[in-house]
């Protein structure tokens, strides 16, 4: 799903393509659209301004995802664990932030290991979360997991998976979460029971 800030130029560039395209790229052009309809489906009462900041937004319910599809489908299938030591985990970068608390239940820091791309993200939504809940943070339970604590095609074992809350871990808090979690460009975002798990495509 396009960013909020994006969504208007996303639009438009795909009518434009469309508009010159022949049969089969209009059919793919046509797959974008319903895949983008899908995505924002949850969300058709938000109202965005042209800086991409959300005015009204719907809370995401318990048990659901956003986009509609698989999570294999919007963030990438799973291609394997990341092994400390090994090339991919040189390529992960440690989050220190100081908006974020990490809560590191190994003690080893391994909470804090991530794609480059997820720390980018993470960063931006606890500024979210700092403005939408004044004097509350952004809370990260998981992120890369080097101990096999989650399914076998979990996004975890590659650092591009997080799990979190706010830093109160007040449940009634989920759904704005994870709708500022949407805002902010996830790839694929679920209000789970106690947390709102999030993941992202490699790269």
């Amino acid at each position: 799903m396009p960013r909020a800030g994006t969504l208007q130029v996303y639009l438009g560039d795909l009518l434009d393509e469309a508009s010159s395209a022949g049969p089969s790229a209009a059919l793919r052009i046509g797959e974008r659209l319903a895949d983008l309809a899908s995505s924002i489906t949850p969300f058709v009462d938000q109202i965005w301004d042209f800086d991409g900041a959300v005015l009204v937004g719907a809370d995401v319910p318990l048990g659901e995802h956003v986009p509609a599809r698989a999570e294999a489908d919007a963030s990438g299938a799973a291609t394997g664990v990341v092994a400390a030591g090994s090339p991919e985990f040189d390529a992960l970068v440690r989050l220190d932030d100081p908006t974020v608390v990490v809560k590191d239940e190994e003690g080893s820091g391994a909470d804090r290991m991530m794609t480059p791309r997820l720390a980018e993200l993470v960063g931006v939504l606890a500024a979210h979360v700092a403005q939408a809940f004044p004097g509350r943070r952004l809370r990260l339970t998981e992120a890369w997991d080097p101990d096999g604590e989650h399914s076998h095609s979990s996004l975890h074992y590659e650092g591009r998976a997080a799990d979190l809350t706010v830093d109160d871990r007040d449940r009634a808090k989920l759904g704005r979460l994870a709708a500022l979690a949407v805002q902010t460009g996830f790839d694929w975002v679920l209000h789970e029971n106690d947390h709102v798990h999030v993941s992202v495509r490699a790269g």
